[in-house]
């Protein structure tokens, strides 16, 4: 490869492209593989950050959580490295490339999706946390950010991205990682997102798949709102909301619910992790007949309206990034 061939290229490998998003910890990029000729997203840890060891490992220790993954609701890891620009070891992980919307900016503030399509999006979530938590590992920061929605057939399909949170069931999420955290006087040091943390991740408890289900939650209740669970004016009320204030009900928030998924997304937003769902299996079968239910035909004479039915996981397509 010649010096003009290697304009733009890092790693040896990856010829960049636009800007997809930053955050707080990262930047990603559109990219071509020239080994591959494949198109990805890489994201780029920041150079201030990758200075630090400790910092580079903790990113790439993001993607080896889940590169030993096949499924079809979960991002997909192609390879991860570290290069030298100027003297600076850059951390970097090339993720498959999708096409779609996170849910945050897809979803209209106080408005929400219509109901099956926010049972779509919940059930491929649902069906992406199933295959991570038999890998023994939990998300800890299912949230509107980290779901790419993309149409399919007329419906919605979702992806479940960055898991710069997971680790092994059962660990705690406190601390002041600056990959995980951005540490104030009213998070103590707990990391994750406040407003769909579960209160056993607020408190500096051991998580598990139970706490994954909660934010699922609250997910699905912002899905079918446009609004978190628990609002206030600081992130302190917002955590008190978490901690101690009974479980919304979707239905208060928005007319047309059905009661059936009203139940659904209270019982996973109950405080006490053995009171929620057994498993992301059990909680997606709940949905999946919350909606058989709500498709059910009416008496005769009644006006019906079709509602779509689930489909199975499929293979999907390139990925677009926002990092969270």
């Amino acid at each position: 490869m010649g010096d003009d061939d290697r304009a733009g290229v890092i790693a040896g490998r990856f010829r960049l492209g636009g800007l997809l998003g930053s955050g707080g910890t990262a930047s990603v990029f559109s990219a071509v593989d020239t080994a591959t000729g494949r198109q990805v997203a890489v994201k780029l840890l920041h150079p201030h950050l990758s200075e630090s060891p400790a910092v580079r490992a903790a990113f790439l220790d993001e993607a080896r959580r889940i590169a030993t993954l096949s499924h079809p609701c979960v991002v997909t890891i192609v390879d991860l490295g570290t290069f030298v620009d100027g003297g600076t070891p850059i951390a970097w992980i090339a993720q498959q490339l999708v096409e779609g919307t996170s849910l945050a900016e897809l979803v209209p503030p106080g408005e929400g999706l219509a109901v099956d399509e926010a049972i779509e999006v919940a059930s491929d979530v649902l069906s992406g946390l199933a295959a991570v938590h038999r890998a023994g590992l939990v998300h800890r920061d299912v949230s509107p950010a980290n779901v790419l929605v993309r149409s399919s057939d007329g419906g919605l399909r979702a992806t479940l991205l960055d898991f710069g949170l997971a680790d092994a069931a059962g660990e705690t999420t406190h601390g002041d990682d600056v990959l995980r955290s951005s540490v104030t006087a009213a998070t103590a040091g707990i990391v994750g997102n406040a407003h769909f943390a579960s209160p056993e991740q607020l408190s500096g408890g051991a998580v598990g798949p139970a706490g994954d289900l909660y934010q699922v939650g609250g997910l699905l209740y912002f899905a079918l709102t446009g609004r978190a669970p628990f609002g206030g004016g600081d992130r302190a009320a917002v955590m008190r909301g978490h901690l101690s204030a009974p479980p919304p009900v979707p239905s208060v928030g928005r007319r047309g619910i059905p009661p059936a998924l009203d139940r659904v997304v209270v019982r996973a937003l109950l405080k006490d992790p053995d009171l929620r769902y057994a498993d992301a299996d059990e909680m997606r079968s709940a949905l999946i007949a919350a909606l058989a239910r709500t498709a059910a035909p009416p008496p005769a004479a009644a006006v019906t309206t079709a509602t779509r039915a689930l489909r199975p996981a499929e293979p999907i397509p390139p990925r677009v990034e926002t990092p969270a």
